[in-house]
């Protein structure tokens, strides 16, 4: 079991820290989650059932990781009122190509539409390999991206 955890770690890690900081913004709680999905919850999915391919533990890895960063999320929001909110800098290692005001604008959304367009702009995956990581379809990926950008325009428009 050690060994299939570790070679899952070695594949997986990355997208599970994608997805953990893009809904967290925190580089230690997306270490956190990590560390959780990893040593914990994979734990129990493989003695659950262990026969598995790599694109299936992808995209189970992908909604474990995102259930655990909103769980983190709405336990920080729940416990603190002046640490974290929406005004809380950006943490450095997001993708430094995107401009301040545009991470600023996708950290301001639902974890759910970060996620599809951390998924798109920053890790730049197709429509399809979204679909798959999220479990939904490529129709639903688009649809939640447009609804994203639709409201980062809003909200860019209101701060203005």
């Amino acid at each position: 079991m050690n060994r299939k955890i570790s070679e899952l770690f070695k594949r997986f890690s990355p997208l599970v820290f994608s997805v953990s900081i893009s809904i967290l913004r925190n580089r230690q709680d997306a270490e956190d989650v990590v560390q959780e999905v990893f040593a914990h919850r994979l734990r129990t999915l493989l003695l659950e059932r262990s026969e598995r391919s790599l694109e299936e533990w992808g995209k189970i890895l992908t909604v474990v990781s995102r259930n655990c960063a909103i769980d983190e999320y709405r336990r920080r929001i729940k416990h603190s009122t002046t640490d974290y909110n929406e005004d809380t800098p950006v943490d450095d290692c997001t993708n430094r190509d995107l401009s301040f005001e545009m991470t600023r604008l996708i950290e301001s959304l639902q974890p759910r539409y970060k996620e599809v367009l951390t998924l798109k702009y920053v890790w730049q995956f197709t429509w399809q390999e979204i679909s798959k990581k999220l479990g939904i379809s490529e129709q639903g990926a688009r649809k939640r991206a447009s609804v994203a950008i639709r409201e980062a325009r809003k909200k860019s428009k209101d701060r203005t």
